[in-house]
Parts: C-alpha cells; structure tokens; sequence
C-alpha cells in the first residue's frame, strides 16, 4: 500500500492536504501501463477539482471523480468533498525516472502530494500489447458514455459492416463528428441523429437528445481493428471504442439497416453536425412520399452562431421554408438558447419520382449546414389499396372508403333515430375569445349539421377584443333559434366563459366543443345510440383526429376503452367529452385555478363521482381537433401552463381520493409514483440447468435493486448439469435465496406454483431465468402499482440485449391469441399517442416478468398448469385477473433484458408443435370472446399486419344498418306468419 503524503519540503499548502494512494499495491511492475487509484481531500476550501501524474516531462491528466463515503467518515471533512476519489493510467517510460502526483482545488495552483522514484519496463510485452489493444475502450468508457445498437454481433461479419449507436461527452463538450477507422482507412459517419430516448437517462446534459451515431465500415478479409472515433470542438479525434473483428464469410448479412434508415450509414454521405437540436411533425412515412409533401418543425443551434433561414434540398434542387413561426413550448424548453421563441419552420417539397436524398439546412451568416437527412422514395405506381396519396397519406383514402356517408347511409339513420325510445337532448357549450371568425362559423356549422336533432349552443363570447366576434354570434342566433349566446363585460377565461354556457345549458348532456374545433356528422347521433342501449351512462367519449387550416384531415386516435391510469396523465377522453348534465354541476364546473387544462380537472372529478360501468367510448371518429402552429393539436407543448396546471389537477385528484402518491413531469406528460409499502416481494424463478442464464439473473437483482424487502425463490426443474447444481449449492448459503424442487417434466405453470406455494411474501413476482435487471427501481415500481387496490397484475417494460423493445404488454386475436405491440422498436419510439411513455391498461402482460398479489394468485389458483402447461398461461392468468374486476397494468417504468426463450429452447420437435397447438385450441374455446374484442385495441386499428396502423377494413358495425337489417327481418317473419 502506498503511503500518503511524501514531500521533502511540505509547504502550508501541502499540510492542508490528505492523500491516499489505493493503487498500486507494489511497484515491482513489469507492466508499461500502471493505473493510479485512491483519494485526495483539502482539510479547508473548495474540494478537488483535478488531479495529475507527470514522469519524464509527460503529464497525464483527469478531472473525472468518483463519491468516497468512507474518505469523509474517516477524515471528518466536510461533506463536498465527496467526490474526491480518482482513478486513471499512467504510461511508464524506460529505466528510472522520478513519478509526482499533483492536485489542485482550483483556487491555489497545483501542489505536490506524492513523489517516488519507479522502474519501467524495457520491453513492452506480448500480453500487456494484447491487453491494451482489447481493454482500450476503458480510456473512451473515462471521457465518453455510449453503447452500440448495431452489429448486434461481432461474428461472422462481411464486407460492409453497418454501425450505430449513441455516444455522449462526460465532460458536456459538443461532439462535431464522427467516424470509424479500420487501420489507416477512415469512414466519415453521421452525428447528431435525434435520440429522444436519451433524454430521460442524462436530463442534465444539453446534447443527448442528438448524440445518434451511424455508420458503414468496409472491411477487408482478415483480423482488423475496428475504431470509433468523434471530434471535440478543438477538432480532435478522440476513440471511445477499438474491436478486433474478422472478415470470414461472405453470408448474408442479418444485421442489415432497414431501408428508410439506410441514408444514416452512407459512406459517402456528408456529416450532420450535433450543434442543433431539431424537431419534425407530423414524421410521415419516408418509404412511399407523394408528390407533395408539407414539413413542420422547428430548429434551434445550442451552440455557434444562431439561425438565420431554414430549407429542404434534394441534390440541385431548393425549398425555402417559411421561418420564425413562434414556438413557445422550445423557448420554455431552451430559454438561453437565442431564436428560440421564432424557431418554427414550415417547407413544401416536390420530390422527383423514384429514390431522393432529402436534406434539411440551416444558415448561419452565409453558411448552410444540414441538421437532418433522410432517404426518400416517391413511387412511380401506386399499389391496389392505396391512392396518388401513397402510404403516406393513407389516412385520406381510409377516410374515403369508412368515413362517408351517402343519401342512403343518412335516410337509414334518420329511420334509427325516429325509432329511439329516449330523445335525450345535448346542449353544445362553446366559449369563444377573439376567436378566428372562419373557425368559428366551422364549429357552429358541425353543430347545425348534425343529424340528430335534438341540440342546443350555448356559446359565451369572454369579452373578445375583436368586436366582429359577438356580431358573428348574434348572426348565426338571429338565423339559428337552437342557439343560445352570452356576452362578458370582463374576461374571465375559458373556465368562467365554460361555467356560464353551462348554466344557460338545459339539455340532458353536455358537449364540450373549442371554438375552432368540429363535430363530425354523425357525433350526436351516435351518443343517442349509446343513451338507449345503456340509459344509465354519464360519460361519453368517442375518437378523434385533427384538421388543419385548410381543412385536411390527418393524425387519427383510435383510442382505447375506459383506461383510468392512462386517462390520470393523458386526457384522452376530452374530445369529445359528452358528459350527463347533473354529473357536470354535481362536479362544480370548471374551476379557472386550473385554466390550460381545465378540461382535465373537470372530468377527473366527474370520473370520480361515476361508476366505469357509466363511462361509454365510442369507436368511431367524433371530433376534429383544429391544428394550427398556436394550438395544442399541433404541438402538445404550446401551452406550457397547461402542462402545469396539469400536474395540479392529477395531485388534487389523488388527494381527494386519499390515495398516497407523487406527481412529477414526464416530458409533455405526468409520472405519478405511488407509494411504496414495506411488503415482501418474493421473486419466484423457475430454471432448469442453464446456470450461465441464471447467474446472471440473479447477479443483476442483487447489483441492481432497490428495494429492499425481498426474497429469491428458484424453482429447480430437476436440474442436472453439475455447473447448476453447483450455482443452486452456492446460492442457497445466502438468506434470502431458498431452492425448492419441483421434479418432472418441464411445465413452466406448475413451476410457478411450486415457487408460490413456499414464497412467504405478499407481493409475488414471476420471473423468468434469462431475465436481467437494467435499472434499479424496477421492483419499486412494480409493488407500488401491485399493491393498489384495483390492479391485480403488473408487467414490466422488457427489450432485448440490442437496445430493441420485447414486450410492452399484449394485444389479443383470435388466431395468434397474444401479439407483441412495438416489436422491435428503437427506445427513441414514443409508440402510439406516447403509449411507450405511460402506464396504461392492457389485456394482458406476459408471464417473463409479472407482479401479482400474493392473496390474488392462491384465489385464482395460480397459472393453469393442466391445460396450459407452456404456452399462453400468463395471458389466461391476466383474462382472468380480468373476471375478478381488476386491472391488468403495463408500467415503463420497470425496464428488464429478456433473452426470450433462451432457457427452453424453441417449438422445434413435433411433439412440441402438438403441444403448442392444443394450448392453442384451448385458447381459442376458452376465451372466444375476449379473444375477438380487445377493449384497450381499438377495432378502427389492424391485427393482421402491423399493429397500431389503419385496418381495412374496420372490425365495426353501423348501428343504422344493424337497424335496417333488423327491421327487414322483422318484416320478413310478419309476412311469413300473415302468409301462414
């Protein structure tokens, strides 16, 4: 062990210091490399802020600490000193030269702590060449945090080699490039590819949300090595990662890009530097584009010189976009970045047919520099399904083939309306201020064309500034005697002009309408359907989608049944909200403490007043949300207060049904952590041999949680490799582990019984063996949802070992009874409307990683182990959580690796294939019902392709034509019995 301070002369300031040498024990080294490690604190003023080595003239340098706890409990110092331990390589020259080691505090200079005279090697040796060559990403790993995303692996690789990851500086410097070197043979690659899912990991650092890298390396035949590379500000190339890789094979690449993101790995492309932070709406899809396309956005320069114009380039060919549209959400976002506040943009492209290169520039003084690129394709045929629109504006065709009524379609439902036996009549509420008089005259026209008759406005106008405002008003009033207006002598913003609509309201429900937004056709007609097949509702709400200036219909959603853990933190039933007139003023109306999201606080404390059995979605596109570059439709950040007001409403909610949680902002939404009860959590894993897969499932608990209170429970399966048995012996020593058997053939429900049956906790958490822990609050989250009252299952957030989603809980159908929404996906996915993003109800979440109820799962009796011994028990055991009245949860917030199937192997043998399909059929007989009808999967959505894209056509039935059909049956069998 080193000793601490050695100085022939210690000065006043070396007194004040205490040093520590951990590292190197000995100095008798025969190595080139030595690592120097240990702690270094002032006995008064600032703490440590840098740290260096010099030997014959070179200095060797780090500013990188790590927390001490025991340095500040033993020296008694104060607790900023914290950070005072250090750890980094210095390279010994030849022969003996004297090593100091210096430290400053950043107020006094470097002074001198350490001195000694060391021998370094002669020779540098064969093993410590090898050494250095395989462990040099230890020095990037010191400066960098990165990870790789592509190759997958380093086997078998040909002669292209497409790679991609993300990589962020420690030290918060830019980094302006980007490459890969195969020996002297250098690839220029891509920096700054937005990474939305970095944000969470480094809120603090100002770059990660475009620190994406990618790639193509050519490679020769035979050992090379392969290093990444980026480029500080000072346009030094810094590695952070060098691999031996071997060219053996000319095999099919597995790991090849797909299509619409093959630009990034160009080889000859240019760089995207990292300097901007960017943003595109609504994405569309790059792969079939139509002969115009419009992009919104906005774009900022963190660094360097501001922006000064904005414009799309394909080769020769120049769009200039319109610039310095106000975006308030990025000025709230970046408020020291200047031109934040006008940063939007707005550029329409005409792209030749066939494949482009489409870039985005910004200039600054003079200067062009692209921000983002992408590879484009515009057929030159269209394909049967699909319109001059392409793919990318699919939406319109749908809208033509599914959204549309014709003569007949509207006689039938007028027929369906004279037939209701209750006539219930809405009252339309539409607060208006200074209002855009074209919108306006839109929102009262979807009104006045309604089929159903039986309706009122009540619209208030809140003191508009804009005389022609309350003219417009009376206008339509004088031609209109269904309408009723009102007229504020002050302001009193959207809530106090939403109170007095309501109180001129005397229909049986209420329509929450925006003055610039629409009803469809068809909106009360289909809240009177529901009214009289379900008299008792007191909430309606149906789909949406949004319009445009110009009147184009895009960005549907096709939104789930009654999901009030979705609907806490994303107000999804709002539009429209048709809610019964006596639970509206029972709730006390809007409250404008609350204005931006008003809405919200309104139907949280209707909900809670309201059975779920009186709550009625409607999966059939009701309303047009109007988006302009102000609104919320275009951007969910315009309002910034709203987002606020927001997390006021959710925490008032919470307080008044006494529930114990803490609201915090998520992005554009909440994250509510509900509290966490000191209950036992047994984890219950069942294995059979694989004791690699195991080892590290257990290594990954014990390193990677947070919670304390748990036990481990192995099921072993009759295990009979002797490495197993060894890990299961060694295991067992530790009190909190504890194996049973459970001999037998390999049935994965009976294991899980097993493991319950001798669990003694009250939470039990199944999972599987080649599971692995990635963050540490994964078993909190899942208690403290468990544990809710209403939820009977939780599934966690699962990905693969590549950084690709797993599982995100499970859509159900008839012919594959479980699918895997998001499969695949890149964590920069947000998923449908920020599904990724929010814990939400699902049919079903699988059995890899499952919380229940211990009192729950012996009421149930466990996982069907008769009849469903390998396949779909978890999806059973969730069907029939769902019988109970209780909730199956999805939550993001518990991330996990699952190797899937590792542990079992494959359906490979025949007589797992006949296995798979009796479980299969059973299914099918079991669960005919849910199995067809997935409450939280939208019917408007496909199951056969592509979940989460349009489904052609739609699982739904018109109610007018259902009528129809039913009359002339009725008809038919009067005429048979009159003919009798």
């Amino acid at each position: 062990m080193a000793q601490s301070l050695v100085s022939n002369k210690p000065s006043a300031v070396n007194g004040n210091v205490i040093f520590w040498l951990d590292a190197p024990q000995t100095w008798n080294r025969k190595t080139r490399w030595v690592t120097l490690a240990g702690w270094c604190v002032w006995r008064s003023g600032p703490p440590l802020q840098a740290i260096r080595a010099t030997i014959r003239g070179q200095v060797f340098e780090t500013r990188l600490f790590h927390d001490r706890h025991d340095v500040i409990q033993h020296c008694g110092v104060s607790a900023d000193q914290i950070r005072c331990g250090f750890s980094f390589e210095v390279r010994l020259p030849r022969g003996e030269w004297p090593l100091s080691i210096e430290a400053t505090n950043g107020t006094d200079g470097y002074c001198t702590v350490w001195q000694k005279k060391v021998v370094g090697p002669i020779f540098l040796s064969g093993l410590e060449r090898r050494q250095r060559r395989s462990h040099a990403q230890v020095a990037g790993a010191d400066r960098f945090y990165w990870w790789l995303d592509r190759p997958l692996n380093w086997d078998n690789l040909e002669g292209e080699l497409p790679i991609c990851g993300w990589c962020i500086d420690r030290e918060e410097e830019p980094i302006t490039g980007f490459r890969a070197r195969v020996g002297r043979k250098i690839y220029r690659g891509t920096y700054g590819i937005q990474r939305s899912d970095l944000r969470g990991s480094f809120p603090n650092s100002r770059y990660a949300h475009c620190a994406g890298f990618a790639v193509t390396a050519k490679l020769p035949f035979g050992r090379r090595t392969l290093a990444l590379e980026v480029r500080d500000v000072r346009g030094e190339w810094r590695s952070f990662l060098q691999q031996e890789v071997i060219r053996q094979s000319r095999a099919a690449r597995k790991d090849r890009p797909p299509l619409h993101d093959a630009e990034l790995f160009d080889v000859n492309r240019r760089d995207i530097v990292s300097r901007f932070v960017f943003w595109l709406e609504p994405r569309c899809d790059w792969s079939r584009v139509p002969k115009t396309q419009r992009l919104v956005g906005w774009c900022v320069a963190l660094h360097g010189k501001s922006i000064k114009a904005v414009r799309a380039r394909i080769a020769h060919r120049k769009w200039e976009a319109q610039t310095g549209i106000k975006r308030p959400e990025v000025k709230a976002a970046y408020p020291d970045v200047i031109g934040a506040l006008h940063s939007g943009f707005s550029v329409t492209i005409n792209p030749s047919r066939g494949r482009n290169l489409l870039l985005l520039e910004a200039c600054s003084d003079q200067v062009w520099e692209a921000f983002f690129a992408y590879r484009i394709y515009r057929p030159f045929f269209w394909r049967r399904g699909e319109n001059r629109f392409g793919k990318a504006n699919r939406y319109e065709y749908w809208l033509r083939l599914y959204d549309r009524l014709d003569a007949r379609d509207r006689s039938a439902i007028r027929r369906h309306i004279r037939s209701f036996d209750k006539r219930p009549r809405f009252s339309v509420l539409i607060p208006c201020y200074n209002s855009d008089l074209r919108f306006l005259r839109a929102a009262i026209r979807s009104v006045r064309g309604q089929l159903y008759p039986d309706w009122e406005i009540c619209a208030v106008d809140d003191a508009s500034e804009d005389p022609a405002v309350w003219r417009l008003l009376q206008s339509a009033a004088q031609h209109e005697p269904r309408m009723k207006i009102q007229r504020r002598r002050k302001r009193g913003h959207i809530s106090a002009a939403s109170n007095d609509a309501l109180h001129m309201a005397t229909g049986d429900f209420i329509v929450l309408l925006d003055h610039d937004d629409e009803l469809a056709l068809h909106t009360l007609y289909f809240a009177a359907v529901a009214i009289n097949r379900h008299p008792d509702l007191k909430l309606i709400y149906g789909d949406e989608d949004k319009i445009d200036e110009n009147g184009r219909r895009f960005s549907p959603y096709f939104k789930p049944q009654w999901d009030p853990d979705l609907f806490l933190v994303q107000n999804y039933a709002a539009h429209p909200a048709i809610v019964h007139a006596s639970l509206a003023r029972d709730a006390g109306g809007f409250r404008s403490e609350y204005d931006g999201a008003q809405d919200h606080d309104f139907m949280l404390r209707c909900v809670e007043r309201i059975d779920e059995s009186q709550i009625k979605r409607i999966p059939w596109l009701l309303y047009h949300w109007r988006a302009t570059p102000h609104s919320t439709a275009e951007a969910v950040t315009a309002k910034p207060y709203a987002l606020d007001a927001r997390t006021r409403a959710v925490e008032d909610y919470l307080q008044r049904r006494h529930i114990a949680a803490v609201v915090s902002r998520q992005g554009e939404f909440q994250r509510v952590r509900y509290a966490i009860p000191a209950q036992l959590a047994s984890i219950i894993i069942p294995t059979r041999d694989q004791a690699s897969l195991l080892e590290k499932c257990l290594r990954s608990i014990k390193e990677k949680t947070d919670y304390e209170f748990y036990e481990i429970v192995i099921a072993d399966n009759s295990s009979s490799e002797p490495s197993t048995c060894e890990l299961l012996q060694e295991v067992a020593r530790d009190e909190r582990i504890r194996v049973v058997s459970a001999a037998g053939n390999f049935n994965y429900s009976k294991l899980c019984n097993c493991g319950a049956a001798a669990a003694r906790g009250q939470v039990l958490v199944l999972l599987n063996n080649d599971v692995e822990v990635s963050e540490t609050g994964w078993l909190s989250e899942l208690v403290s949802q468990v544990m809710r009252p209403e939820v009977g299952v939780v599934g966690a957030s699962l990905w693969f070992p590549d950084g690709q989603l797993q599982h995100a809980g499970v859509v159900l159908s008839p012919e594959r009874i479980g699918n895997y929404p998001y499969f695949r996906r890149r964590r920069s996915d947000s998923g449908y409307f920020s599904q990724l993003q929010l814990v939400r109800n699902v049919a079903a979440v699988t059995g890899a990683c499952l919380a229940v109820r211990a009192e729950v799962y012996a009421q149930l009796g466990g996982l069907n182990e008769r009849d469903l011994s390998i396949a779909f028990n978890d999806i059973d055991f969730c069907l029939r959580i769902r019988e109970l009245n209780l909730r199956v949860v999805w939550t993001p917030h518990a991330k996990l690796i699952h190797r899937e199937s590792s542990s079992r192997g494959l359906e490979d043998t025949e007589e797992k294939q006949d296995r798979f399909h009796q479980e299969l059929r059973y299914m099918q007989q079991r669960w005919r019902e849910p199995l067809h009808d997935d409450p939280f999967y939208n019917p408007n959505l496909d199951l056969t392709d592509e979940l989460f894209t349009l489904a052609f056509p739609p699982r739904l039935h018109a109610p007018w034509k259902d009528f129809d059909r039913a009359n002339k049956a009725k008809s038919k069998r009067e005429n048979l019995n009159d003919g009798g």
